[in-house]
């Protein structure tokens, strides 16, 4: 199934969340990812929804959006011209010997460093979803002691 990327333009209401979240809820349809925040206006907030379905589905889901109250605008991005982002938080325990290993996986990555001491450290890693990926993957070998990842945020380019 082919990923959509959807930016909603909505008003900073209460109950907006929970309006949106609400109307894929009673359609049982599954959000890939999701992530909200007050853009330069604090009258609106800005949510970015990635999905996986059929172009005919997602239409109908834009649509449906566009009828919500407190929805302003609602914007499919074409995956070819748009940036997307993600944001992980991977803390994980090292010793001595995988010190290195771990130090040169991240540097590799262009992952930052949060904090460090003798047994654990935490990384700060932004990227595509697909980088994103491949940054926990390679990881997997060493004990990962935390991990958080962020909704994608997207923008035209």
């Amino acid at each position: 199934m082919k990923k959509h990327i959807i930016s909603l333009w909505v008003k900073n209401k209460h109950g907006v969340l929970s309006r949106v979240s609400g109307m894929f809820n009673r359609r049982a349809y599954n959000i890939d990812s999701f992530s909200s925040g007050k853009i330069n206006d604090d009258d609106i907030y800005r949510m970015t929804i990635i999905l996986s379905g059929e172009d005919g589905t997602i239409d109908l889901i834009k649509k449906q959006l566009n009828k919500l109250v407190d929805v302003e605008k609602v914007v499919e991005l074409d995956s070819e011209h748009s940036s997307l982002r993600e944001l992980v938080l991977v803390k994980l325990n090292w010793n001595a010997e995988d010190k290195e290993k771990i130090k040169e996986i991240a540097d590799t990555f262009g992952a930052r460093t949060i904090k460090e001491d003798d047994d654990t450290v935490t990384y700060e890693y932004t990227g595509g979803p697909e980088k994103v990926n491949a940054f926990l993957h390679i990881l997997r070998p060493y004990e990962m002691v935390a991990a958080n990842r962020s909704g994608a945020v997207a923008i035209i380019e």
